[in-house]
């Protein structure tokens, strides 16, 4: 098949199109063993139906910034749907036509030595980054139909958390989306938005205390984007005076768990 004729070839199915509530639709990337053929390359849905954290405007902005050069190593349609070819053709001579369409096309048969195809789709091959100091498995090259469906999803997966934490989580699994990329992403949530107006009310009154144990703090921080086998909360105690921490691991965010712990810390620490 010539490149021509792929590229008047039908569209496949994008993200965009995907029907919700049909699950063989979608591909875990992280599932231990899990298979690619015929899914989307995308991380399991949070929902049946598609939440609304991000709005139309928000989609053709990101298209936009796409568009305009916002992220460089993304790759646009055109270009994975060449690398792929050349993939599946690597001794192919360049096709004819002008002078800067064989330039183009042969700095995309360079570069696709970086890239390798599993289950017909493009991957960025398993490399040393010396940067870093550690060997990247091979992972899925994102494209411009697919980088809002990933990023998105990925970001509600992991329970909004900042933009560094998605970014090296998806690094893992995705090749292309930038630190910025997600912080771009994470920036316009409107889950996120809540949260930060929420968490910056004007008129704050100082708490005042004169001496340890006066005034304690009791608190739980979710840590279900990064837990430690099956403790996904910490249970924090805090003197307010001292500034002094008492922490516990819970499996669940419980009533039960959290007032258990608060009796053990009496039974050892409480008065009378």
């Amino acid at each position: 098949m010539s490149l021509s004729t792929l590229r008047l070839s039908p569209i496949p199915r994008t993200p965009r199109q995907r029907v919700y509530g049909r699950a063989e639709q979608y591909f875990d990337i992280t599932a231990p063993g899990a298979r690619s053929s015929g899914t989307q390359f995308l991380p399991s849905p949070v929902a049946d139906e598609p939440t609304n954290n991000w709005s139309a405007e928000v989609e053709a902005a990101w298209d936009k910034r796409l568009g305009e050069g916002g992220s460089k190593k993304i790759l646009t349609t055109k270009k994975r749907m060449d690398i792929r070819w050349w993939l599946q053709h690597p001794t192919a001579p360049l096709p004819s036509g002008s002078k800067a369409e064989k330039r183009y096309q042969a700095n995309i048969k360079h570069e696709a030595r970086l890239y390798e195809l599993q289950d017909g789709q493009v991957y960025r091959k398993e490399h040393h980054d010396n940067r870093r100091g550690e060997v990247v498995p091979a992972r899925y090259a994102v494209c411009y139909n697919d980088a809002f469906e990933i990023l998105t999803t990925v970001h509600e997966q992991l329970m909004h958390p900042g933009s560094d934490t998605v970014f090296n989580h998806a690094r893992k699994f995705w090749h292309g989306p930038s630190r910025d990329d997600h912080a771009w992403i994470g920036a316009r949530c409107t889950h996120c938005s809540k949260e930060k107006v929420q968490k910056n009310n004007a008129g704050v009154t100082p708490i005042q205390s004169h001496y340890p144990g006066q005034r304690m703090i009791l608190d739980l921080m979710d840590f279900r984007h990064d837990p430690d086998g099956e403790y996904t909360w910490i249970w924090q105690l805090k003197c307010h005076f001292s500034n002094f921490v008492w922490l516990r691991g819970l499996k669940a965010k419980s009533t039960d768990e959290a007032a258990d712990e608060l009796i053990k810390w009496l039974n050892d620490h409480g008065e009378g």
